[in-house]
């Protein structure tokens, strides 16, 4: 929802610390300072930088 994701799109439970390193690694990606949302490109690879260094356990078939 930070980048501008809907609100219905699929969740994962992650412990809190990683939770806080996900959110630290968007905001480097795409900080509080930019006005606006990223566009679609944009998102696309804000999310594969981030997820790329830091995986959801669930979509790499770990159940945490």
């Amino acid at each position: 929802m930070y980048l501008g994701g809907a609100r219905t799109g699929k969740t994962y439970r992650i412990p809190t610390a990683y939770h806080k390193l996900l959110t630290r690694a968007f905001r480097k990606e795409w900080g509080y300072d930019k006005k606006g949302l990223p566009n679609p490109q944009q998102r696309l690879e804000i999310m594969l930088t981030v997820y790329s260094q830091y995986p959801i356990p669930q979509l790499i078939g770990i159940n945490p």
